[in-house]
């Protein structure tokens, strides 16, 4: 969605252009506030597009700093300005993504069950049902995981294959089945297979231990009896040396 600020309020502009100049510094709380004044602006303007996308900037903004209870408000707040099906299915991934932030286990778990016995397009619900196994494997559910797991294996294509097999290895492990997680990704499109193995090089005898890189076990203090070079006759203190 393009903004075109110079047509906006003068208010609801400063609070994008502020919003926007600390989304690119990485201030996120700055960036979120930024972006929830400037939808509360939005909607005293009645301007419902931009008061859903600085909702939905919000959200992101505040997940990126690590606040999960003002990412929970800017998700419950775009769900209130979403009428799209569509949309709206996607926004209920990341409430259930901030419910688990959050530590709301059993509240995740029922909202990803709602949503999903709902009815949402083919790509949100394999979505959810990652959301889904993660609320169940926090809260140590493994029956529940054994279930979510197979429907996400079956109906998961792409990217959303590989967060199946993930939790499938999560699952393996957890079951006590060691050899099976590295297992599980065997099939997985790996293109750093291909690239030439790196091998660190060998110490060369005469370069000390400590300035080589990747050292980390110190060898054996050489004898001096051994290290003399020909024909130099002994210092004084390599008998003691030898002898200990």
């Amino acid at each position: 969605m393009q903004l075109d600020l110079d047509t906006l309020p003068l208010a609801l502009a400063r609070a994008i252009r502020r919003a926007l100049t600390a989304a690119q510094a990485a201030r996120w709380e700055d960036a979120g506030e930024a972006w929830g004044e400037a939808g509360e602006l939005a909607l005293a303007e009645r301007r419902l597009d931009i008061a859903r996308l600085a909702a939905l900037q919000a959200v992101d903004a505040f997940r990126r700093d690590d606040r999960p209870a003002s990412t929970l408000i800017g998700v419950e707040r775009a769900l209130q300005l979403t009428e799209d099906p569509g949309q709206r299915a996607g926004l209920s991934a990341y409430l259930i993504a901030c419910l688990l932030d959050a530590g709301q286990l059993q509240l995740a778990e029922q909202t990803a069950r709602e949503r999903l016995a709902a009815g949402v397009p083919p790509n949100i619900h394999a979505i959810l049902l990652d959301s889904l196994a993660g609320a169940l494997l926090a809260r140590g559910d493994l029956i529940g995981l054994q279930a979510v797991v197979h429907q996400l294996r079956s109906g998961a294509e792409g990217l959303l294959a590989e967060a199946a097999r993930f939790r499938e290895a999560q699952l393996a492990r957890l079951l006590g089945h060691l050899a099976r997680p590295s297992g599980a990704f065997t099939t997985s499109p790996r293109p750093w297979a291909t690239s030439p193995r790196r091998v660190a090089p060998a110490r060369p005898p005469w370069v000390s231990w400590r300035s080589w890189p990747g050292s980390l076990v110190r060898p054996p203090r050489p004898s001096p009896c051994t290290t003399r070079p020909p024909g130099c006759g002994p210092r004084p203190g390599d008998a003691a040396a030898c002898s200990r």
